[in-house]
């Protein structure tokens, strides 16, 4: 998700693969400003767009434009394990997820609570917490309210359960 790191890396590795050249070579023309420059990061739009829909939805402004662009943003990227904050980053973890399945349980993108959306946050659940990446040790407190609030307020089947386990972690 750095172009500046990107461009490094193309430029100093003449022995890299060539599919791994070309995939290099499309990122920074795929993310190229009009003006020829660069971001410092891009892609963030599975971060940005949820992270910005997130309070909005909050506070009580909903769109049906919101539903279409989850939609597109979420189903061709998800993972096991959820979503990352870059399609370009593989990483996933568990602020971006949880974040993501609040809004798509909001705006009805999960059909009948589809295992396949809500099994990924498994993936970061400890005895009585979260972490925010699958094979981290410590917690975040504010991975740990993203998490609570969509616990507190979605329709997860195992809703009672996580928020007494969250609520043992915050006292």
């Amino acid at each position: 998700t750095s172009p500046a790191t990107t461009s490094w890396y193309l430029g100093h590795q003449d022995n890299s693969p060539p599919k791994i050249k070309r995939a290099m070579k499309s990122y920074l023309s795929g993310i190229q400003n009009k003006d020829g420059g660069f971001s410092s990061f891009a892609d963030y739009k599975l971060m940005n767009i949820p992270f910005t829909l997130y309070p909005l939805t909050k506070v009580g402004i909903k769109n049906n434009l919101f539903k279409n662009v989850l939609e597109i943003l979420f189903q061709p990227h998800w993972q096991n394990t959820g979503v990352g904050h870059s399609q370009y980053f593989p990483m996933t973890d568990a602020d971006d997820t949880s974040v993501a399945l609040y809004l798509m349980e909001k705006y009805k993108t999960i059909e009948n609570n589809d295992p396949k959306y809500w099994d990924s946050i498994n993936s970061y659940r400890r005895d009585e917490y979260y972490v925010t990446y699958p094979y981290e040790v410590v917690s975040s407190n504010m991975v740990n309210l993203h998490v609570f609030d969509l616990f507190s307020e979605t329709h997860h089947p195992d809703k009672r359960q996580e928020l007494d386990k969250l609520e043992t972690y915050f006292e």
